[in-house]
């Protein structure tokens, strides 16, 4: 999704279906992530609700009808099982999923390394333009970054969380350890 926004509305009988009082839309940042936009909607959403008290006790009001729609959109309640990325997707469903999972629950991943298997959540990540071919999940370390592969493309990842470690960025993550050549997300 590219906008979204918050709207006004009264109560009736069914769910979220009563006649829309106010509404403001707001484009979505490119890099924005969930958290970033949930507060960035709460401070829009408090102004409209003031706005709307305030147009109620002025006098009538003009209302909108809801649309009727006919296909909704599921909104799956969010946990393990529907955060995990998937590596062969494209750099932008994976970015993308980073982002709106930023920063509850968080998109995980894990990280063979060595002999373990660490469970990475990824918070940040930013689209990186690496010609490289490369399998999903690979790892690429070029100095103080590190990269994975996508099914189509290549992430810089930049925020990550280690198990039992607070969220860092990567160069504080690098700066304590060493990832094999070899090392991949699956």
């Amino acid at each position: 999704e590219t906008t979204t926004g918050v709207t006004t509305f009264f109560i009736d009988e069914q769910i979220d279906t009563g006649n829309i009082l106010l509404q403001k839309s707001t484009e979505i940042g490119r890099e924005e992530t969930a958290g970033e936009l949930h507060d960035r909607l709460m401070k829009t959403g408090a102004a409209l609700v003031v706005d709307t008290v305030e147009m109620i006790a002025a006098g009538p009001v003009n209302t909108t009808r809801q649309k009727h729609i006919t296909s909704v959109k599921n909104a799956p309640k969010l946990g393990r099982e529907n955060s995990r990325i998937s590596w062969d997707q494209t750099d932008m469903v994976v970015y993308n999923k980073i982002r709106g999972l930023s920063p509850y629950p968080g998109a995980w991943t894990e990280l063979e390394n060595n002999s373990e298997t660490l469970r990475i959540k990824i918070f940040r990540a930013s689209p990186a333009d690496i010609r490289v071919a490369g399998v999903p999940g690979q790892l690429k370390v070029t100095g103080q970054h590190l990269f994975a592969c996508t099914g189509k493309g290549w992430l810089e990842l930049l925020e990550i969380q280690l198990p039992g470690k607070r969220r860092m960025t990567v160069r504080e993550v690098l700066n304590g350890m060493n990832l094999p050549a070899n090392a991949c997300f699956r």
